[in-house]
């Protein structure tokens, strides 16, 4: 992950997971596989870490400085007083007690995203950029079903839109105060932050990303005046710290 000091990867023939690099906050710390609870994915952030087991249960360990870990372990709001806390591996408190049937992960600096198995869109964390979703505010200590998507530039020029009932996630990414959501349809929208894509030009259009042309709409989307034709739809979408990556279904 662009966005992370330490790398996890996974045995598939054994289910085993493996992990390297920085370890201050046990992040690197993955519980064993089980023979009730296999491996089948595991996920990297800055000073946090998940795993994905088959039955798709999603357990966080390491920092959850701003919940990024989904677990109300006390104030984990950042001060000069505070140290960060670092918490065990151990399933995320779903609201209510429910359990969700995880399918997508995404781990960004300080938030995470989950894309359930129905294609809801669960979010947690540090949102100090709307990066999870909702209007900037304090970090959601606990994973929230997303009913909305906003997104922030500069000048108060910011947007937002609720979330179509026929809407239904398929990935996500997540960097360090921005995220991409790719719906089934191949539609990529932004949350969070867009400060390094500059300000909203006249007609609703953001400045232009790279050379190509391609540019968010005053509606979230990610669409292309050059190289990518309108309509074509993304299959893969990938956030580092401070840029992002799509890849077209012509490859």
């Amino acid at each position: 992950h662009p966005c992370a000091p330490s790398a996890l990867a996974l045995e598939h023939a054994c289910g085993e997971a493996l992990g390297w690099g920085y370890n201050v906050y046990r992040q690197r710390d993955v519980p064993a596989a089980k023979p009730d609870r296999a491996l089948s994915a595991v996920y990297a952030g800055a000073f946090h870490s998940g795993v994905l087991t088959a039955k798709g249960e999603l357990l966080c360990g390491g920092l959850n400085a701003h919940y990024a870990c989904g677990r109300d372990g006390g104030s984990c709001e950042p001060s000069a007083l505070a140290l960060p806390i670092t918490v065990e591996w151990g399933p995320l408190s779903w609201p209510g007690g429910n359990t969700v049937h995880v399918v997508r992960v995404a781990l960004g600096l300080r938030h995470s995203l989950a894309v359930c198995e129905s294609g809801g869109l669960w979010s947690w964390g540090c949102n100090s950029h709307g990066q999870t979703g909702d209007a900037p505010e304090r970090s959601k200590h606990l994973p929230r079903q997303q009913k909305r998507l906003c997104w922030f530039g500069s000048e108060s020029r910011d947007g937002g839109l609720e979330w179509p009932a026929e809407w239904r996630a398929r990935d996500v990414a997540a960097g360090q105060s921005h995220s991409l959501l790719l719906t089934r349809e191949g539609e990529v929208k932004l949350m969070g932050s867009m400060s390094f894509s500059q300000e909203l030009s006249p007609g609703g259009w953001l400045r232009p990303l790279n050379q190509h042309g391609d540019a968010f709409y005053s509606d979230g989307t990610l669409r292309s005046r050059g190289s990518w034709p309108r309509g074509e739809a993304a299959v893969c979408v990938s956030a580092g710290l401070a840029h992002s990556l799509v890849l077209t279904s012509r490859g």
